[in-house]
């Protein structure tokens, strides 16, 4: 274990890497900081609807944090959380037990798919390397006829992220003289409320203008094979789903008690600090609306 103070950062996206980036730099021979986090290449989600359309390819969005590991002041832990306990101040991993002087936590969201019956079996996603390529199958091996994309529960990351996809898929249709009827369900009472009315109404008009049907305030119950029921009794029959899934913290902090009601940790917004001494999270993990 080091003997300098350790400044311990779980998960390597881009916020984790991001933080560990400017910290290391910070701290130099002051402090140690160590990342936790399994993957050896980082992907770039926001280049994941670039593989949909065939635009990159995985390798191209993909790196494995090498700059950032060599620093003197870096140490990778390639493993996965497996506790984390606040009061004792360590991170068990499935490996070891480290301890720590400050931690950052930045694990993200995992997706539960559980919450909707047919959800997984029967939709789509942009979400993941793995998800998006599947998606590209499914586009080019689609002769026509009715899309259905929405999300399935709030909240959710990078709210303008599903209705930037629809856009995409509308644009990409048209291009290749292909018909499809595009349909846009979501939970919300307008496009991305975090953004205002105002925004929101101004999507909605872009959608509208593309030919793509916008169903608002609809949640999804059940999905069968070719058709999302909804909570209000209606049905929307699909030949290609595509959903964003619900968005849940990790089991980890769950456990660990660092969430609130809402299921996300509570954060300072000024300084992102949570209700545990030396305790901070960033990113889609925290309760701050997005």
């Amino acid at each position: 274990m080091p003997s300098e103070p350790n400044v311990v950062v779980l998960g390597c996206g881009m916020g984790g890497f991001t933080l560990s980036n400017l910290v290391s730099k910070r701290v130099g021979n002051s402090a140690v900081v160590t990342i936790v986090e399994p993957r050896t290449r980082l992907p770039f989600p926001p280049a994941f609807q670039w593989l949909v359309f065939g635009w990159r390819q995985p390798e191209k969005i993909q790196r494995a944090p090498t700059s950032l590991v060599k620093r003197k002041n870096v140490r990778m832990v390639s493993d996965r959380v497996e506790k984390v306990d606040v009061n004792e101040r360590t991170v068990k991993t499935q490996s070891q037990t480290i301890r720590y002087d400050k931690l950052v936590i930045s694990l993200g969201t995992e997706f539960a798919f559980d919450q909707v019956p047919g959800l997984e079996a029967y939709s789509h996603n942009a979400y993941s390397i793995e998800g998006a390529l599947k998606l590209r199958g499914a586009i080019d091996n689609f002769d026509g006829g009715s899309i259905a994309i929405g999300i399935s529960r709030l909240p959710i990351k990078c709210p303008p992220a599903p209705y930037e996809l629809a856009l995409l898929l509308e644009e990409h249709f048209r291009r290749i003289k292909k018909r499809a009827e595009i349909h846009f369900f979501t939970p919300e009472p307008h496009p991305v409320p975090a953004a205002g009315s105002v925004i929101g109404k101004q999507v909605e008009r872009l959608l509208n203008s593309r030919g793509i049907k916008y169903l608002s305030k609809m949640k999804v119950a059940r999905v069968d094979k070719d058709k999302v029921l909804f909570d209000n009794g209606s049905e929307l029959k699909y030949d290609i789903l595509i959903t964003t899934p619900p968005h849940r913290s990790s089991q980890v902090v769950r456990d660990a008690g660092l969430t609130d009601d809402s299921g996300w940790i509570p954060v300072n917004p000024h300084n992102l600090a949570t209700r545990h001494e030396d305790v901070f999270a960033i990113g889609d993990i925290t309760s701050i609306e997005t």
